[in-house]
């Protein structure tokens, strides 16, 4: 740190405010997380690779030196023709819409613009995003009850997870 000074006060505040400058190197690590996207892979490459293979010498051993050696190289190959792409970090319920989840987005986008509540394009944001949210749960509810005959287990699943604990255990 260099630099440091104090300046005037801070608002009506006894309370003096600081002024400084760091020093400080740091490196910046990437915070997304990735995922191979099998969806884009080269599958002719790793085929021709896959056939070029002796596979009969390769075979030959121990059962956990063949496993090992036929890992090795399914995890070369994949890390090599599969492609990576970041995953998308929220998470979406299984009653959630693709709509509801874009205006959720939507919402956290716009809020991160203004930076304030009250704002008018934040309020209409939160009012649509809550409106669609509540759509399409009683939608989805709606469904499992209609569907309770030919499919209980999807309803008492999705009721399983919305009780809570009827006791807790104690030390």
């Amino acid at each position: 740190m260099s630099n440091v000074s104090v300046i005037e006060n801070l608002g009506n505040s006894d309370h003096n405010m600081v002024k400084f400058t760091v020093h400080h190197i740091s490196s910046v690590k990437s915070s997304k997380i990735h995922h191979r996207d099998y969806s884009r892979g080269n599958y002719q490459q790793i085929n021709n690779y896959l056939s070029t293979v002796d596979w009969s010498s390769l075979m030959s051993g121990s059962v956990n030196e063949c496993w090992t050696q036929f890992k090795q190289i399914v995890l070369d190959l994949e890390q090599k023709y599969i492609p990576l792409k970041p995953t998308t970090r929220i998470a979406k319920h299984k009653w959630m819409t693709h709509k509801a989840l874009w205006l959720v987005r939507r919402k956290h986008r716009i809020y991160t613009r203004y930076k304030d509540k009250q704002h008018p394009a934040v309020k209409k944001a939160n009012k649509d995003a809550c409106k669609e949210l509540r759509r399409a749960r009683q939608k989805f509810e709606r469904k499992l009850a209609q569907n309770i005959k030919s499919d209980n287990k999807s309803f008492f699943a999705y009721v399983r997870v919305k009780q809570k604990p009827r006791f807790s255990l104690v030390h």
